[in-house]
């Protein structure tokens, strides 16, 4: 892959939980505004391989209550038809809206692998299958992003975010936009958001340091919250990850 695809492509790592159909929806749409190629990582989660492992290890069907063993076959036959049934959905997705799709194939947790095969460029963290819409009314406007966050960090990756932010709005993503700054906000950077189709907020006081970052990811109020990747650089792996794992909405996370 040259500099080029490295810059213009979205990493997007996906283990065998999987991922509803609106939010597959929405990342194409996202790709497409920013004229982003997509690599999607399909990643074999190894904790469920070590389950699956133990002694008397059990799973209870949902549908019929019935208790079976987990064996690896088994795991690997669900893990072959996720992938599978995600491949098709994106690929049916991408040729719509005619961006370009690749997918590899890995063994890990998403964002260590992602992380481990990313080099510089961006990462895509999709939110949970348990991340759903609640009513027909936002089905309906599943594309939209209600509120989009920005941690900035007032240095030069700012007027990046704020870029990224700015295509979205002028696609009628966003509805509105939250600029968070650590301490005193840089107006202008932040003035073409404040012009833009979106409500803007700019606030003062987002957390630095590891323990409130790693907050902020799990409990994140946004549908989509884009961050530097040197923000996270002081939070602990393991924390980072399992807080990446917990967050309800979508995480991007720039070079």
């Amino acid at each position: 892959m040259n500099d080029n695809q490295t810059r213009t492509t979205l990493l997007v790592p996906i283990d065998n939980q999987g991922v509803n159909s609106a939010t597959l929806e929405l990342l194409v749409h996202i790709a497409q505004q920013l004229d982003r190629r997509l690599l999607g990582l399909i990643l074999e989660n190894p904790r469920l391989q070590r389950v699956a492992e133990l002694p008397f290890t059990t799973e209870i069907l949902l549908g019929s209550g019935v208790e079976r063993s987990l064996e690896r076959d088994h795991l690997s036959r669900h893990h072959g038809q996720v992938a599978a049934d995600i491949r098709r959905r994106l690929l049916a997705l991408a040729r719509q809206a005619r961006i370009e799709l690749s997918f590899e194939e890995d063994c890990g947790e998403r964002w260590n692998a992602a992380l481990a095969r990313a080099g510089e460029q961006d990462i895509f963290m999709l939110p949970r299958r348990r991340w759903q819409f609640t009513d027909a009314r936002s089905a309906v406007n599943s594309r939209v992003i209600a509120r989009l966050g920005l941690l900035m960090g007032n240095d030069e990756l700012d007027r990046r975010l704020v870029t990224t932010a700015l295509a979205l709005e002028e696609a009628g993503l966003v509805a509105s936009v939250y600029a968070l700054y650590p301490g005193r906000p840089n107006m202008e950077t932040c003035a073409p958001l404040l012009l833009g189709r979106a409500r803007c907020h700019v606030q003062s006081g987002a957390p630095t340091d590891a323990a409130s970052l790693a907050n902020l990811i799990r409990r994140s109020p946004y549908d989509l919250l884009i961050l530097g990747r040197q923000r996270l650089a002081n939070i602990p792996p393991d924390i980072l990850s399992a807080a990446l794992e917990a967050a309800g909405g979508q995480i991007m996370v720039v070079s």
